[in-house]
């Protein structure tokens, strides 16, 4: 679901995103309503955390 800029949850990513991805542009924010798809994307995301 794509979120209005005066969303809540958009304002909320959009700073944590500026804090530490300088220099870019944020289009669009979308939250992610499948369960699934939301492991897979954490399961992601661990494995981007584990090779630092």
């Amino acid at each position: 679901v794509r979120l209005p800029p005066s969303h809540r949850d958009y304002m909320r990513v959009r700073e944590r995103f500026t804090q530490t991805l300088k220099g870019f542009t944020i289009r669009q924010i979308e939250r992610v309503q499948n369960r699934e798809l939301w492991e897979d994307f954490m399961m992601w995301v661990s494995e981007l955390l584990a090779c630092r």
